[in-house]
């Protein structure tokens, strides 16, 4: 799914204005299935800048640290990585960290 400044708030509603005041451009969702295994979602959101998409990953950090990618952390079964003027969280739903 794709979405744009005008349709975010559809995805994130109450959370949408703090990536459309740090430059928010649009965010892609892909979310994979396979039978008996957790459902993983993917948000690619791309921001004005490196320093717009910087400012929304220091605003969400709020778990541990984690040795994936640039930045990255766990909590409740979401990690997140950013570089350039993407900012890429990714969900396991239903299953927990190994």
């Amino acid at each position: 799914m794709k979405y744009n400044s005008k349709t975010l708030f559809e995805y994130i509603d109450g959370a949408a204005e703090l990536y459309l005041a740090y430059g928010f451009q649009n965010l892609t969702v892909r979310r994979f299935e396979k039978p008996s295994q957790p459902q993983i979602t993917i948000e690619c959101y791309e921001m004005a800048s490196s320093e717009d998409a910087y400012g929304v990953f220091s605003f969400e950090r709020q778990d541990e640290a984690i040795e994936i990618g640039q930045g990255s952390e766990f909590g409740e079964g979401c990690s997140g990585s950013g570089r350039e003027s993407v900012l890429s969280p990714f969900m396991l739903t239903g299953g927990k960290r190994d």
